[in-house]
């Protein structure tokens, strides 16, 4: 306390004296209270309040009063004294709680501005590394943004200042054809305080559309917060996906088609055979009907090309002249490429044959054209190449096919060709470099799968503006794919066994049943599995071989009729029959558990082969 603060209250104490002695005690009472309220706020304790007391009696004693007018004063302010003690004590200990009130107060504020502090810094870690754009926009109809996360550059190519500069800049990256209607559904959003999500387009600073999916939601503070996602591969995928299934859908349809085609060039080609063979090569029809069965094994070749189109094709390895399958191929490919790309053709003389599937070989081809085509959108030259040729160790393709003599289909267009970063992916399934809608990314990845499968390699050569050249590298056709392939007979086999034929079309069956009856066999014949099944069991305990069934038939398949009949008679041998294309057959189980089988169309000849090796393998001998 300063000095002047103790003697205005020493003063104001010999005025309440006075009061007293003079009998005021009213007055003498209102000022104790009064000065002791001046002295706790002045921060007086009572001792030095006391002294001020005393000093004031004293003071009224030298002055002529008497003890007894004093007495009343010094009573009163006794009172006066015990109650200031009582209040100043409940003063500091109000405030020594208030004093732990502010500190426990201070430490949670503390406590919880660094909880406040580590959770923000959280939260930015968070936004400024998910793989999507944060941003804040204000509560306009409008969109525009008053924060975003630095992703903004790595998807648009901006940076969060340069985006922030402009306003609009939202707006203006919009795709024109998407902008109205992302603003129109902002607007009502903004309108009704109601989450929103849209799917659009967005130019990054490059120029480049990209897809974004716009997510926001409203905030207490009138702002909105939303991510920006980009989604363009997700939505390349969803196209390649629906082209996928379309070609599902094509080859389903052209299993279908195949099946009946081919059962009809089956009966078109065993029964003009049978034709042939009974006017003999000195008829005068003769030539006329060797050019109906040309037909037919066109239509029969047109049927594997609609197979390799559609993906759906039964690998069938045989010894194959490569120029052969190139040349029959010719007329289909120039239709397919168009009149504003030159097609030509170099077949290699003396070129070895080749141990592959047809189907397949065919859909390598059809294939790389298709690719060399579509390089080519204004037009220009494909070449189609077939040479004997050799792999060193050091000149090995992508495969690392072993060192040795190979069978090379090269297809080379004049078109854009690529560079080494497209070359690293384009026999990636999906990975594709046309446009929207124009390719499913499987064509390259289809072939690199065929060569791999025939023990083949690919090599790539393409430079931006100077066209692409791919060669495929097929494997010889040694003495041993020779002796197992199909067709290598030099004759058709006969035989004396006893075989049931299952087979719901009467013209197909009726071309089996002559065929293997011509070529010694005994044949018990079905048009439904029901009658095969009967058949069967008439015979009693009589041996029959060979089941040659159809895979696909009314009430029951090819397989559970042979399930059902090898429970009767386990030595029995299966061969399959089919026109339909793989999907059916591996759907039934065929190629699992290893089963003989023969693709329609088939000619007598190669029925008697197969029904020949099916034995053998029954009796041990293949």
């Amino acid at each position: 306390m300063s000095p002047d603060e103790v003697a205005a209250l020493a003063q104001a104490m010999e005025q309440l004296v006075r009061a007293a002695i003079q009998g005021d005690l009213a007055r003498a009472q209102e000022g104790a209270y009064a000065l002791g309220r001046q002295a706790m706020q002045a921060g007086m304790g009572v001792v030095q309040l006391a002294a001020l007391h005393r000093g004031a009696l004293e003071s009224a004693l030298a002055g002529g009063a008497s003890v007894e007018a004093v007495r009343p004063a010094l009573g009163l302010m006794a009172e006066a004294l015990a109650s200031y003690e009582l209040a100043l004590r409940g003063y500091r200990e109000a405030n020594l709680e208030l004093q732990r009130l502010t500190n426990t107060l201070e430490a949670q504020v503390e406590q919880r501005s660094s909880a406040l502090a580590e959770a923000e810094g959280r939260f930015r870690t968070l936004v400024e590394h998910i793989p999507a754009v944060t941003y804040v926009a204000p509560s306009t109809p409008s969109p525009m943004t008053t924060y975003v996360s630095p992703q903004i550059q790595s998807m648009l190519g901006f940076t969060p200042e340069e985006w922030l500069m402009d306003p609009a800049r939202w707006e203006d990256q919009m795709e024109p054809t998407d902008a109205d209607r992302v603003i129109e559904h902002w607007a009502q959003a903004v309108a009704t305080h109601q989450p929103l999500a849209l799917e659009y387009r967005m130019r990054t600073r490059a120029g480049v559309s990209v897809w974004i999916r716009d997510e926001s939601a409203p905030q207490l503070d009138r702002t909105r917060l939303g991510l920006w996602q980009n989604i363009t591969e997700h939505r390349e995928l969803e196209v390649q996906l629906r082209q996928s299934q379309k070609m599902e859908a094509v080859g389903q349809l052209a299993g279908g088609v195949a099946h009946d085609f081919n059962n009809l060039i089956t009966v078109m080609l065993n029964f003009g055979r049978f034709v042939q063979e009974d006017l003999g090569t000195g008829h005068p029809s003769a030539q006329d009907l060797e050019e109906v069965l040309r037909a037919a094994e066109r239509a029969a070749a047109l049927t594997r090309q609609l197979l390799a189109l559609s993906r759906r094709h039964v690998y069938q390895p045989q010894v194959l002249d490569l120029n052969e399958v190139v040349i029959g191929m010719e007329k289909m490919l120039r239709r397919l490429i168009g009149e504003d790309v030159d097609l030509a053709t170099i077949i290699g003389a003396n070129a070895p044959h080749v141990f592959a599937d047809r189907g397949s070989l065919e859909q390598v081809l059809l294939n790389l054209v298709v690719n060399g085509r579509d390089a080519m959108p204004e037009g220009g030259k494909l070449t189609v190449e077939t040479a004997d040729a050799r792999l060193e160790a050091s000149s090995r393709g992508l495969l690392g096919a072993p060192p040795g003599r190979y069978v090379m289909l090269a297809v080379t267009d004049t078109g854009v060709g690529m560079g080494p970063e497209t070359q690293a992916h384009i026999f990636e399934p999906f990975f594709t470099t046309k446009s929207q809608g124009r390719g499913t990314g499987l064509g390259l990845s289809t072939v690199h799968g065929i060569v791999k499968q025939a023990g083949g390699d690919v090599q790539v050569y393409s430079a931006p503006g100077r066209g692409t050249t791919f060669k495929v590298y097929f494997p010889c056709a040694d003495a041993r794919a020779a002796e197992e392939g199909p067709g290598s007979s030099a004759g058709a086999p006969t035989g004396s066994e006893v075989l049931l034929v299952a087979e719901d079309e009467q013209a197909v069956r009726a071309a089996i049943v002559r065929a293997l009856t011509g070529g010694g066999y005994t044949v018990v014949e079905a048009a439904t599995p029901q009658e095969a099944l009967e058949a069967s069991r008439a015979r009693g305990g009589t041996d029959i071989h060979l089941l040659v069934t159809d895979v696909v038939m009314p009430q029951m398949s090819g397989a559970a009729l042979a399930e059902a009949l090898l429970k009767e008679r386990p030595d029995l041998g299966v061969l399959y029959l089919s026109g339909y294309t793989g999907g059916a057959l591996v759907h039934q189980g065929l190629f699992q558990s290893g089963a003989a089988y023969l693709q329609k169309p088939f000619t007598a000849e190669a029925l008697l082969q197969a029904v020949r090796a099916a034995l053998d393998r029954r009796e041990g001998k293949g």
